[in-house]
This record gives C-alpha cells, sequence and structure tokens, in this order.
C-alpha cells in the first residue's frame, strides 16, 4: 500500500511540474524594413530538373520590405524592374499571403522558413507563364 501511495505521489508530481512548462515567446513583429542581405535561386527546366543554382548578396538598401499595417512595400534597384511594389498582406501560419492584381500568382504566397527579431527568410517560387519554366528564390531580410 505504502509503495502504491508513492507511485501515486511521484506520478502526480511528475505530471504537475511538466504541464508547468516555459510559456513560449510571442512571435516577433513584422512591423519595419528588413534589408534583403543574400538570395539564392534555383532554375527548373519544364521538366522540373533543376538546370543552375545561383547565390546573390546585397547591398544595403539595393532591396527592401518595408511592412506597415496590413501592406507591405516591396523596394528594389534592378533594372528593369518597378522600383516599388505594394501589396496588402496577411500572414497565414508559416505564410505570408500577398494581394497584388499586377503580380503572377506564384508570387503571392511566401514560405516563412526563418523569423526572429533579427531575420526574416522567406521561399517562394516564380513561374514562367506557360513555359513551365520556374525560379525557386529564397532570400534572406536582416534589421538591426
Amino acid at each position: 500500500m505504502l509503495r502504491l501511495a508513492s507511485v501515486v505521489i511521484v506520478s502526480s508530481l511528475w505530471l504537475l511540474t511538466s504541464s508547468c512548462g516555459r510559456k513560449e515567446d510571442p512571435a516577433p513583429e513584422l512591423e519595419g524594413r528588413w534589408d534583403a542581405t543574400r538570395a539564392s535561386v534555383d532554375h527548373y527546366d519544364f521538366y522540373n530538373h533543376s538546370t543552375t543554382h545561383n547565390d546573390y548578396s546585397y547591398q544595403p538598401g539595393e532591396q527592401y520590405l518595408v511592412f506597415n499595417g496590413l501592406q507591405c512595400e516591396e523596394h528594389q534597384s534592378i533594372q528593369g524592374v518597378p522600383p516599388m511594389t505594394v501589396f496588402a498582406y496577411s500572414r497565414q501560419g508559416d505564410t505570408l499571403v500577398f494581394t497584388n492584381p499586377t503580380i503572377s500568382a506564384s508570387l503571392q504566397k511566401r514560405a516563412i522558413l526563418e523569423h526572429t527579431k533579427t531575420t526574416l527568410r522567406l521561399r517562394y517560387k516564380i513561374v514562367l507563364g506557360t513555359s513551365g519554366h520556374s525560379f525557386l528564390n529564397e532570400v534572406t531580410y536582416t534589421r538591426p
């Protein structure tokens, strides 16, 4: 009987201490400016075979995102690309959903691979029209 009481007490204490775990920190805010620091781009052909891989690094101010309320501005200084695109956005779990009728559907969802106070890493796929060619982009953004 004493042994049964000991097992019950030890089990109760274990259950009590395991249920009082540390609370998770709230997710960091997206609000503010995020500067692109590096990117990797994989090109896929019509048959979804990887054909090339390129790594890029960005100079400060060359490409960045600004989250403000329910809007995101994407700024870039790449020749032939509009200098700023404005999106409405929402966060659905680990996905950012951008809304802008002037962009392709493939750009509208960006997976969040990492999100800390100072780092935001996104992955998204760009499909080139009906050719079947695509690019898988992974971009790392930072802020102080």
